[in-house]
């Protein structure tokens, strides 16, 4: 990432944003790959904002393109769907039981192999 980190913007969904980085970073996904290759360069802080900001162009383009996002655990989504469902009172059939533990390890791989080929390190 170029350039400085800034307080331009909300501070509340700044805040939001580095709180929601700080949790990606803890599972098996592309934006944890992402943070460790910084982590190494930048230390914590800084890989951290960098994670928030890749999150803030993540969510952008999923808003204007209308896209679902990529690395999505659909198991999980159709769970948690059904609860807001239930909820919001709406009749839905019973929520089954998560077997699929998700693609985040196979996309966190995607990620590393990528970088490796494109020699970024």
């Amino acid at each position: 990432m170029d350039g400085k980190i800034t307080k331009r913007g909300n501070k509340h969904v700044r805040s939001a944003l580095v709180q929601s980085a700080q949790v990606c970073v803890k599972f098996p996904s592309p934006l944890r790959a992402f943070f460790q290759r910084l982590y190494q360069k930048k230390g914590r802080n800084k890989s951290i904002i960098a994670v928030a900001s890749k999150l803030t162009r993540i969510i952008w383009h999923m808003l204007t393109n209308g896209e679902d996002y990529r690395y999505e655990n659909k198991a999980l989504t159709r769970i948690k769907m059904l609860k807001l469902n239930s909820l919001a009172g709406v009749v839905s059939k019973r929520a089954k039981r998560i077997t699929d533990k998700g693609n985040g390890a196979k996309a966190e791989r995607e990620y590393r192999a990528r970088v490796r080929r494109s020699g970024k390190r």
